[in-house]
């Protein structure tokens, strides 16, 4: 009897305040990596950590109910330091990563493909895209009689063949900045930037980054899915949008600002 209850206070501890949603200042917050794949096709994917990454050396698992493992989802620590209200400064190290011929393989395959990743934080997900092809080629692309990106069921495993697609220079983008909404000690929106696209070459050393920022809002909690529900939201975000509905994200093109987006709470 005592182990169990043991058991439980450790499970219970080991969540945080993710379960109640309620922080106080400075509480630590876990952002949890779960999947990559190709944009096109979001039944391929992949975990965040089998494209090179900077990644904690202990990786911490987070297991869910049956229903999410069916599903593919896969919770990782992603290892970056959350403060509930605390700034991080912009541009703040994550780590800085010497590329062998593999890694510079392997994400180059991944923008090609039109690779994107998902987070979570505080049950909210976010999305992000892994790079860019250079502005000049990816218009290029879209000018050739509107084509479909080749290869979109390509396994990774095609890269120990060292496949080029067509396109132009792929870039991966090395800086990730969060924009968290909050209400009193919940948050309510988390919002994702990716910036600063790099080449990618053998023997290159990117730095990885990242920034964190906190804004006040007024939408209390119990309503913070409801700019998602709202279909005028939708209708106005087609117009400059790329938009798929269930468990594709919602792409801010220019910018590449994927919002968290959700028909439900998880």
């Amino acid at each position: 009897m005592r182990r169990a209850a043991a058991l439980a206070l450790l499970l219970g501890t080991a969540r945080g305040d993710e379960a109640s949603h309620s922080y106080t200042k400075g509480e630590e917050i876990k952002l949890w990596a779960n999947k990559v794949g190709p944009y096109h096709n979001p039944q391929e994917t992949y975990l965040y950590h089998s494209l090179p990454f900077c990644h904690p050396s202990v990786l911490e698992h987070r297991y869910d109910e049956l229903g999410e493992v069916l599903e593919g989802n896969d919770l990782i620590s992603s290892g970056l330091a959350i403060r509930f209200g605390y700034p991080v400064d912009d541009h703040t190290k994550v780590c800085s990563m010497m590329l062998s011929d593999e890694d510079a393989s392997q994400l180059q395959f991944a923008v090609r493909q039109s690779y994107w990743y998902q987070m979570y934080l505080d049950e909210l997900p976010v999305w992000g895209m892994v790079g860019e092809l250079g502005v000049a080629e990816a218009t290029a692309d879209a000018d050739a009689d509107g084509a479909a990106s080749p290869g979109a069921n390509d396994v990774p495993s095609d890269l120990e063949d060292g496949a080029e697609l067509e396109g132009g220079e792929p870039l991966v983008y090395t800086h990730k900045a969060f924009t968290i909404a909050y209400n009193a000690d919940r948050i309510i929106h988390v919002n994702l930037t990716s910036e600063n696209p790099v080449s990618l070459s053998a023997g290159a050393t990117l730095d990885f980054t990242y920034a964190v920022s906190w804004v006040p809002t007024d939408i209390p909690y119990k309503r913070r899915f409801d700019r998602y529900l709202d279909y005028d939201f939708f209708e106005h975000q087609a117009s400059r949008l790329r938009i798929e509905l269930g468990p594709t994200p919602v792409l801010a093109h220019p910018k590449h600002v994927l919002n968290a987006h959700a028909l439900s709470p998880r």
